[in-house]
């Protein structure tokens, strides 16, 4: 069968986010932004030497908010045939994000584990790879089996990442380091293997709505930028014994 192509506008009957999706984006947005500006603010009343962590975790934030104001502004977006014989809105600005902020966060615990180059530079490939991935299988969508190969594709190149994360780095972390570490790796590996479930749901089978997938990657995307941000930027004696250190030390 003849792939179907990509639409830049909705055709007749195509599933697609209505209020509720909407109010999402524009919630997501704002659970996003106020974050990102409260810790630019943070880094700005840090001495020098003491910004990196701050100033990643408020990048990640911030660099997630303007995906999202795009999203609610109504951009961003593509029509892609799906699994159920429909076509359906593909926020392709989502996985722009997630390219960009992924790799950041794992900088952010890279750093605070202590990992070496090595592992950090294992980390970000994989982590790209993951993505790219994903981004490739919505786009070819759920109705073609190539979209379940790309989406295979992208866990086997997740799974090292949680062995890092879970297994390798967290011997590495020392005092207080290790316990912010301990705790926001652990959020990270929670939330971003619900990701892919989401993908399944939506992107792959079309079983859920696009208003319910918007509803669950605003709830994920907040608490995984946001939260473990917070969570970061608010462990003082952590980010010390980590800075302390150098931040990527060769192998």
């Amino acid at each position: 069968m003849a792939p179907h192509p990509i639409l830049l506008f909705a055709p007749e009957g195509a599933e697609q986010i209505g209020d509720v999706g909407k109010a999402c984006l524009w919630i997501a947005f704002v659970g996003l932004f106020l974050p990102a500006v409260y810790m630019f603010k943070a880094a700005f009343n840090q001495p020098d030497g003491k910004r990196y962590f701050h100033i990643l975790s408020a990048l990640i934030c911030a660099i997630a908010s303007l995906a999202y104001l795009c999203m609610a502004s109504g951009y961003g977006d593509l029509f892609v045939f799906g699994h159920d014989g429909v076509y359906r809105q593909f926020f392709f600005i989502r996985y722009v994000d997630w390219v960009f902020t992924t790799p950041l966060m794992l900088l952010d615990l890279a750093g605070l584990a202590g990992a070496s180059s090595d592992t950090t530079f294992m980390m970000l490939s994989l982590d790209a790879l993951m993505i790219l991935s994903g981004l490739a299988g919505a786009l070819i969508g759920g109705s073609d089996s190539a979209s379940w190969a790309c989406w295979a594709f992208g866990m086997l190149c997740f799974l090292p990442v949680v062995k890092f994360l879970l297994v390798d780095l967290p011997g590495n972390a020392s005092g207080s380091a290790s316990a912010i570490f301990k705790k926001v790796s652990m959020l990270t590996v929670v939330m971003w293997s619900l990701y892919p479930l989401v993908w399944i749901l939506a992107e792959g089978t079309s079983v859920i709505s696009s208003d319910i997938e918007t509803v669950l990657y605003t709830i994920l995307d907040v608490t995984a930028k946001s939260v473990f941000g917070l969570l970061i930027v608010g462990a003082r004696d952590g980010l010390d014994d980590a800075l302390a250190r150098p931040l990527v030390p060769r192998t």
